[in-house]
Formats: structure tokens, sequence, C-alpha cells
């Protein structure tokens, strides 16, 4: 079982390298690889996708290039993540992620807040308290929109913050904005019952610390592999997750890449940067500086991804070259890929 890598700044030539995938099995790393497609034809096939369009523009190239296109199970990161999980702490009775929803946390902050006067940290949620006590026409609303904006912020915390949230369960932080967020978080932690709950942020840290030998597969003997296909970017704990998971199955990631060139240190629009003596406005592309700090740091992370398989460069350069042609389209595409400003001013033919 590995973890396969696959990148290009063509969607296209991902969707050739997944076609390739599909037909022949895994065409680089280890000679016993697993093939993707199983041989039984009621087991589907797991292809995450980032978005609903995505899954929709793979499944009609496929089609287009005569492949059959049926039996393909299409989750979203967070519920394929979800159902990696919860297959691993089904059965643990403190496990209840159904109560870490944002609209059901909305809910039980809002029961928190209420109850707030009488509570033991009544003190340090005094901010909340008297945030809700402002004159108001509609105090119930001002409630639930606040209670709703806080779950929203902890929906996030427990997947960019897991290790912070985990901290929180014991101690409270020093900085004092955050000291109120940890003692709502504690309650959150227990039921109406006082029973101690285990948290998606618990599930993350505890399944990451795992030992390979401990991870839990597919509960067929059949271990599915699983393909992740066109993502530019996506939380971090995420691809931790596929790397774990890729101990009981083989994981095939298919990275968009919009350039060919590394730009883990290229700006960002509204990013301030120091300039340096290395900074070159040559080696910069403004449509670059739209793909955000996110994608930037996500590209950083996967080039300096260890231990898997990553295609060979000869393959990976000679997949999915377009046909050269001399249009204002082209040359903004070569821009990005490439990393570089125009030469100057492009002449535009009659017939683009």
């Amino acid at each position: 079982m590995a973890f396969y890598l696959y990148q290009h700044y063509s969607l296209t030539a991902l969707a050739d390298k997944f076609q390739r995938l599909r037909r022949e099995g895994p065409y680089f790393g280890p000679a016993e690889a697993q093939p993707f497609r199983s041989a039984d034809i009621f087991v589907s096939e797991k292809v995450v996708v980032p978005t609903y369009g995505m899954r929709i523009w793979l499944t009609q190239y496929l089609a287009q290039q005569s492949a059959v296109v049926a039996n393909i199970d299409f989750p979203y990161p967070r519920n394929f993540i979800a159902e990696v999980l919860n297959r691993q702490f089904a059965g643990q009775p403190d496990y209840r992620p159904e109560l870490f929803t944002v609209e059901v946390m909305a809910w039980r902050i809002m029961k928190i807040m209420a109850a707030a006067g009488a509570a033991d940290r009544a003190e340090m949620l005094s901010a909340l308290t008297a945030y809700l006590q402002q004159g108001d026409e509609r105090p119930a609303l001002r409630q639930y929109e606040l209670a709703l904006h806080i779950a929203g912020l902890f929906d996030q915390y427990m997947i960019y913050r897991a290790d912070d949230l985990v901290a929180w369960r014991t101690a409270l932080p020093v900085a004092d904005p955050e000291r109120w967020q940890a003692a709502l978080w504690q309650q959150l932690l227990v039921t109406s019952d006082g029973a101690p709950l285990m948290s998606p942020a618990d599930a993350f840290v505890d399944y990451l610390k795992l030992p390979a030998g401990q991870v839990r597969g597919e509960p067929d003997s059949e271990p599915v592999p699983v393909a992740v296909f066109g993502a530019s970017t996506m939380p971090p704990v995420y691809l931790d997750v596929l790397r774990q998971l890729a101990n009981v199955t083989d994981v095939h990631f298919f990275y968009h890449n919009p350039c060919v060139e590394y730009i883990g240190d290229h700006p960002m629009r509204g990013e301030k940067v120091v300039p340096t003596e290395l900074d070159d406005q040559e080696y910069t592309n403004k449509l670059i500086e739209n793909y955000g700090l996110l994608g930037r740091e996500f590209s950083k992370i996967i080039q300096d991804l260890k231990g898997i398989y990553e295609e060979g460069e000869e393959t990976a350069v000679a997949s999915g070259q377009r046909e050269s042609r001399d249009t204002l389209l082209t040359h903004i595409q070569d821009s990005v890929v490439q990393v570089c400003q125009s030469d100057g001013p492009v002449a535009v033919a009659p017939t683009d």
C-alpha cells in the first residue's frame, strides 16, 4: 500500500493520467502495486473530487475517451475524511460527530449561553453575556446569530487548529481573547448528562498518531484504492489523513499544479511582502497572485512530501502537451505555467 502523486498544470493531462491508471493500474512505483479497479464489478471506484463541477467534467471527459464510467463513488473531501474517521472510531461511546456539526453546535452554544450566569465559568463568558445584554428588539435572533457564528468558527478550528482544541480540553490559554472560546469549547465536550465527548478534532489527532497496523481500511476483505482528482488545495490535515490511510490501501493523488515552476515564494494578493535582493519582477505573474495563500502553502506541502511514489519527470512532461498556437489565450496560459511576465505587447491575429 502506498501514496502516489501525479501533478500537472493541465486538467486534461491529469484526466489522461487517471484514465491510464484505470486501464493499466499504477504505471510507476512498486512492481506489486494494487490494481485500481477491482475485478468485482460490484465494487465501486472511489474518486474524491473538490467540486460537483469537477465530477461532471471528469465523467464527461472519460466518456468522450470511450471509457466506461459506471459505479463510481464521487465523495467530496470533507465527506470522505469523515467516512474514514467514522470507520476508525465508530463504536466508541464518546465519539458522536453529529453533535459537532455547525447546526447542532449552534443550538448547544445557545443553551450554554442561556445558562452562563449560573455556570462555573460565567466570568470567562462574560464577554458574550455583555454582548447579548445590549439593547435589541429581537434578543433571541441576536443570540442565535452569535451562536451560529461561533459554531462556524469552531468548525474551522477543528480542521485548521485541531491541536489547539485538544489542548483546550485540559487547559485554558493565557491569551485573553481565546480564554472564553476555550471555556465554551470545554462545555461543548460534555453532553447535557455530563458524559465526555470525543470531538472531530480529537479524532484527527488520535488518527494521525495511530501505528500503521492499527489503521482500519474498508470492512471488505479487498482494500479499495482511492483517487483524489483535481485538487489544487485542501486543509493540510486532510492530506495527513490520506497519508495515514495509504497504510491500508493505495491512495492516488492527482494534484492540479498551476505552474511548472516553484511558486512557494511567489507573492499573493493582499500579502505584505518585504522586498529583498532576490525579488525579480520577471519571475512573478499577476494571475498567480490570485491563487491565494492557502494554494501557495499547499503547493509547498506537496513539494515537500516524503516517502511517496511520484511520477517520473519525463512521463509528467510528455503528457498533456497542448498544440502550440500563437494566440492571446496561449500567451496568457504560458505566462502562468512558466511563472513569468509577458515579453511585451502581443499581436492579435485577425482570426484570433
